[in-house]
């Protein structure tokens, strides 16, 4: 489990190791391991729903193993 702040409809900072306040215009919530910053985070929905995943941009693709996006053609 993942600890991170929220700051508008976005998972802002990792804050998992860390004992941080959010700053006044966020909130702290628990997420899934396989969360990262960068994600974006829908209020209305709950549980694991709440966590939505980056689209890459056309020619890339999402590692979900470490979250980040890289050019479809450097992993042939």
């Amino acid at each position: 489990m993942k600890r991170f702040i929220v700051i508008g409809n976005s998972i802002a900072l990792d804050v998992s190791n860390a004992e941080k306040k959010p700053p006044s215009n966020g909130f702290l919530v628990n997420a899934p391991d396989w969360v990262f910053e960068g994600w974006g985070y829908d209020a209305r929905k709950s549980g694991d729903d709440r966590f939505i995943r980056p689209r890459p941009p056309e020619g890339w693709v999402y590692d979900p193993e470490t979250g980040t996006v890289c050019r479809e053609a450097d992993l042939k």
